[in-house]
């Protein structure tokens, strides 16, 4: 391996001692370095998600990491009680630490189920609106699941580190389409029309920027990764019921079933996670440094907005307001003069962001929307959806699922259940979805890569060409070829790379999170598991 693809570990061997003793150092010229970085420096946190995705950390590491330690400054600083001694020590007491909360939560679900078997409404979400909501707003961190650990798959040698890749590789679903995280989750999102997410708040990136920034960064966060994986390792209530409530509501729950089983503490990530804790403890040297920079990561875990907070946020008229803002933009030039309200053309309504919720208001008193009542009595919902609406099209199955629910309001959950929440879940439909997903790159003008929402910019970011990348693929290559032929080409590229080093430069780099579920992601995963031992 060249010198680049490996750690310092006879330093890490030690205690760390290098990593550790350095890291003073290493702040200071951070702090030196942000001037020359200011305008990276002083971006939103989006900007920074997208930048440390797209370049996959080539360009951005510097920065990456100094935005991590700015988090772990901030840590380090609100909390006073973060010590070593909330983590056991003994391996042992670490294991019944984990199942001691696993069997706490697995009480919890069971309470919740006798609480909703006697007829108590559902906990985290009103309607299906609600919960197609909360998807939307988690799709940042989503759509990055696993990031963290990317860098340890540099390191397939190590023995300490392989729990670490082995959970990684199945966040990638070992290349399985039907398995692969990000591809499900981006099923959900595009079922449900979250075609351009670019306007989501700030503060919804950071706990991707931090994932993101961690996974390029493990020659210096080693240990924190170590904790931050720990942390999001283990079962939390919110999980499973989550599951449970999204399947009430029509919605497919598999992405988070999948999380409940593949995290489970006897086998799963959980017990793998405490495993990999205990690989990496230093064997001589300084354990207590160690110890304390895994509790930072375990906070920086719980760092950006908390899911529950996600979920309480969620105000169904504030949503139906700014999904009409929305189609203000455009809609304030579609219609006719002819077409009047409360004394006001509608495009005259639509001119001002501002009148929407008078608008809304309008259209209640001129008996256009029937509020508690079928939507299907209401003029303006058979605008939308009829067998002749007028403005098919105009909204999303999200958009429509919120004016829906609230149009119905109070009525909702007296309403036919196939008109209030969608035909059941086809899990053959589901498998058919995921293979349409992970091929749309096909149909897209970059064939590398698949992009069916803005929330991610898959294709490589303009300063790092597929040749400038790993030497990737053929730089000539036209934008239109089938995956066929793109795996044709992947494959004539990696039986031509006989220096190791170089053909495991060009397959992590297509398991990187911005590459792994597209189509030649998938492929590269499938032939790093069939020849881990080729590459150690």
């Amino acid at each position: 391996m060249k010198n680049s693809q490996v750690l310092n570990f006879e330093d890490y061997e030690r205690g760390l001692a290098h990593i550790g003793s350095t890291q003073t150092l290493e702040s200071a010229l951070l702090q030196n370095q942000a001037a020359q970085h200011a305008q990276e420096l002083n971006t939103s946190v989006k900007e920074k998600y997208f930048r440390f995705l797209n370049d996959n950390c080539q360009e951005s590491k510097t920065e990456a990491r100094h935005f991590i330690q700015t988090q772990l400054d901030k840590i380090s600083k609100n909390c006073e009680d973060l010590n070593s001694e909330y983590l056991p020590r003994d391996y042992a007491e670490l294991k019944t630490w984990i199942s001691d909360n696993a069997e706490e939560v697995g009480q919890q679900y069971h309470q919740y189920l006798i609480e909703r078997a006697s007829g108590k409404p559902r906990r985290l979400f009103k309607n299906k609106s609600h919960a197609l909501n909360f998807l939307k707003l988690v799709a940042p961190t989503k759509m990055v699941d696993g990031a963290w650990l990317h860098g340890f798959i540099n390191h397939p040698n190590e023995e300490r580190f392989a729990k670490l890749i082995n959970i990684y590789l199945d966040e990638l679903g070992n290349g399985d389409v039907h398995k692969n995280h990000v591809v499900l989750f981006r099923q959900l999102l595009t079922k449900y029309g979250f075609e351009d997410l670019a306007d989501l708040p700030d503060a919804l990136f950071v706990q991707g920027a931090i994932q993101l920034a961690l996974g390029c960064n493990t020659d210096a966060f080693a240990p924190e990764i170590i904790g931050f994986n720990l942390a999001y390792e283990q079962l939390p209530l919110h999980l499973m019921i989550t599951a449970y409530e999204l399947k009430e509501l029509n919605i497919d729950p598999y992405y988070f079933t999948l999380h409940i089983t593949v995290d489970n503490a006897l086998t799963g990530h959980s017990k793998q996670a405490i495993d990999a804790f205990r690989d990496c403890l230093p064997k001589i040297g300084n354990q207590e440094d160690y110890f304390k920079r895994v509790i930072s990561g375990m906070a920086l875990n719980q760092d950006g907005l908390s899911t529950m907070s996600i979920i309480g946020s969620y105000d169904i008229d504030n949503e139906i307001v700014e999904i009409f803002k929305q189609k203000s933009t455009l809609g304030k030039y579609m219609h006719g003069d002819h077409c009047s309200i409360g004394g006001k053309t509608v495009n005259t309504w639509l001119a001002d962001p501002q009148d929407i919720p008078e608008f809304l208001q309008a259209l209640q008193k001129n008996n256009w929307i029937t509020r508690h009542e079928d939507p299907k009595n209401s003029r303006f919902w058979k605008l939308i959806e009829s067998d002749k609406a007028v403005m098919f099209g105009v909204f999303s199955q999200y958009e429509k699922q919120v004016i829906y629910d609230w149009i119905a309001g109070t009525a909702l959950e007296t309403l036919p259940r196939v008109e209030r929440l969608g035909q059941s879940i086809n899990i053959f439909a589901r498998k058919e979805l995921t293979k349409n997903v992970a091929n749309q790159d096909i149909a897209h003008n970059n064939a590398l890569t698949i992009q069916p929402s803005n929330i991610i910019k898959m294709e490589l970011a303009k300063k790092t060409s597929v040749s400038q990348a790993s030497n990737q693929v053929n730089e000539s290559k036209p934008n239109n070829l089938s995956a066929i032929e793109d795996e044709t080409l992947f494959n004539s590229k990696v039986e031509r790379t006989k220096d190791k080093a170089e053909l495991l430069t060009l397959l992590t780099h297509w398991m990187s999170p911005a590459n792994h579920h597209s189509h030649l992601g998938l492929i590269a995963t499938r032939f790093y598991i069939a020849h881990l031992d080729d590459l150690r």
